[in-house]
């Protein structure tokens, strides 16, 4: 089969995926004492899957990457979260509401917590599903971080 240039292979779902890994910035996080009087660097990474995107691509089928990093950043920016969980939730939720968005991984990870491990963090995925029309966000466990079971 010869392939023109608007033939070109696309995903064949009409999905994509798209990610903005190692973003390290400081954050108002924890629940210590300690941690209530200090910046912590943290470590975001995300991975959303853009339904509805084919070739051509353009600004009307693939979401811009600026709308993920300036997201995080206003969350991080409302002031002093307790847990990392609630941080992650707050980024699914907002990678969840961006149009054509139908499944988000996020992972964060405090990178100064202790000075004998590199990292402690979470991670959770979540898709949208749609039920008789109406859509809603569905809690998918996240594989664990190194494959292990538990």
């Amino acid at each position: 089969m010869k392939h023109t240039r608007n033939s070109a292979a696309s995903p064949a779902n009409g999905s994509l995926m798209l990610f903005l890994h190692n973003y390290v910035t400081p954050a108002q996080i924890g629940i210590y004492s300690s941690e209530r009087t200090q910046e912590q660097r943290v470590r975001i990474d995300i991975a959303v899957r853009v339904e509805g995107c084919t070739y051509p691509y353009s600004a009307r089928n693939v979401l811009d990457y600026n709308v993920l990093r300036d997201g995080v950043r206003r969350i991080i920016d409302l002031g002093h979260i307790e847990y990392q969980e609630t941080l992650c939730q707050h980024i699914l939720s907002m990678c969840l509401s961006q149009p054509g968005v139908g499944m988000a991984r996020v992972r964060v990870a405090k990178l100064d917590a202790f000075p004998d491990c590199s990292e402690v963090g979470c991670e959770m995925e979540r898709c949208k599903i749609e039920e008789a029309g109406q859509v809603t966000e569905d809690l998918v466990d996240a594989p664990a971080a190194f494959g292990a079971n538990g």
